[in-house]
């Protein structure tokens, strides 16, 4: 498990480079990840009145900081970690997200 959880990060880091490589300079991009603070990063995904039915689409639960250390490369403009409410689907439940907003630095 911990090698499949290695192996989704790598491949996440590869994204993220290639979102920064299509960036032009002074563009600027928004991301919202979920973060081990959601209720669904548990490791014993057993049923929670408190989680997500879509919760299992997640491959990646983002650490403190490690959004923002993924896209250090940007200016951040913008940067939280928040427990939201979402009462928008299934039983009123929380989200654990990590937002940012970067701006790629002009050439």
């Amino acid at each position: 498990m911990r090698r499949r959880q290695k192996q989704l990060a790598e491949e996440g880091k590869k994204v993220v480079e290639s979102i920064i490589h299509a960036l032009k300079a002074g563009g600027s991009v928004f991301i919202e990840v979920m973060t081990t603070h959601d209720p669904g990063a548990k490791t014993s995904r057993e049923e929670d009145e408190n989680m997500s039915e879509t919760i299992s689409f997640i491959k990646h639960f983002f650490d403190d900081g490690e959004l923002a250390a993924w896209f250090s490369e940007l200016e951040t403009q913008s940067y939280e970690e928040i427990m939201k409410y979402d009462d928008s689907h299934g039983t009123p439940h929380y989200h654990g997200l990590a937002r940012l907003i970067g701006r790629k630095r002009a050439a």
